[in-house]
Formats: structure tokens, C-alpha cells, sequence
């Protein structure tokens, strides 16, 4: 008897489940670079303020770790800093 067929099929699913993943998350890496870049860009359309910025950039991290389990604290972390961040610029919105 073979080792493969010892695999149960769970054990398949959950292999096929992971290649997956890594698949859809290598696709997006491109996607996050040029997320990153438009939040950079649009801190210094706003003034020049990165500060405003950088909260954002460690928010959409954050969110990324969220599906790798122990960085879950940094989502955490971010989500009251870009609401209050998001609240100051609300009366920025407002004018245009």
C-alpha cells in the first residue's frame, strides 16, 4: 500500500484548501502594493500629512493578518486608530 492512499480525504481537502490560499494570496500581493501607494499618495494630497497615512497602511496589514491567526492583535490595534483617523477627515470631505 502506497502512502497516498493512507491520506484520508480530509487530509486532501485541507492540503487543496491551503495550495488555494497561497494561490489567492500571491494573486493579491499586487493589488496591496498599489493600495498602499494610493494611501501614501492621498496622505500627501491631503497636506502633506503621512501621519494621517500611516494609520491606514497598518490598518489594511492588519487586515491582511486577521486569516494568519496570531497577528490578529494588529488588526485589533488599528481599527480605533483609522476610525478616529477617518473622523478628522470627514470636514476635509465635506468642502468638496
Amino acid at each position: 500500500m502506497g502512502l497516498v492512499s493512507q491520506v484520508s480525504a480530509d487530509d486532501r481537502e485541507s492540503a487543496w484548501r491551503i495550495i488555494r490560499h497561497r494561490e489567492i494570496m500571491e494573486r493579491l500581493i499586487p493589488l496591496w502594493a498599489v493600495l498602499g501607494v494610493a494611501l501614501v499618495l492621498m496622505g500627501v494630497d491631503l497636506g502633506g500629512r503621512l501621519l494621517w497615512t500611516l494609520p491606514m497602511i497598518g490598518y489594511v496589514f492588519g487586515v491582511m493578518a486577521v486569516d494568519h491567526g496570531p497577528d490578529y492583535r494588529a488588526a485589533n490595534y488599528w481599527v480605533p486608530v483609522l476610525g478616529s483617523q477617518a473622523a478628522a477627515l470627514l470636514p476635509l470631505i465635506a468642502r468638496f
